[in-house]
């Protein structure tokens, strides 16, 4: 069964996790995969542990097992967290994100061939930088 997309904006976590397992039930129609490994950083960490809950419970689309679920760091945002957050904050969130103030951060961390980008990433997101590769 396959699950259908939600609507844009995305308000919570299992509207999340359904687009996900919808996504990789499509990519296994096209790809040669043995077994998944969801990885997750900050506010996505729920979203990775209901998706393997999900498998564990067979309530999926895909067919192969997640094998490994690794979650890099905490939740920040707790507002996008709780499944009965206020839609009126997540929303404004979501519109601010994706609005002028979203999309002008969006300029500034690409900009430079994406040097903010991989600033951060050497200094907040990974424990060797020299793993990240040259992309």
């Amino acid at each position: 069964r396959a699950v259908q997309r939600n609507p844009l904006p995305l308000l919570n976590v299992s509207d999340w996790t359904d687009q996900l397992v919808d996504l990789m039930a499509q990519t296994e129609k096209t790809s040669n995969i043995d077994s998944w490994c969801i990885v997750a950083n900050g506010g996505c960490s729920p979203i990775a542990l209901q998706i393997a809950q999900r498998s564990v419970e067979g309530k999926r689309p895909f067919k192969k097992h997640v094998s490994q679920v690794v979650l890099s760091s905490l939740p920040r945002l707790q507002f996008f967290l709780e499944p009965r957050s206020d839609p009126e904050k997540v929303a404004k969130s979501y519109r601010t994100l994706c609005g002028v103030i979203g999309r002008l951060f969006w300029w500034y961390a690409c900009r430079n061939k994406g040097a903010f980008i991989q600033r951060f990433s050497k200094k907040n997101l990974v424990a060797d930088p020299a793993s990240l590769g040259e992309e």
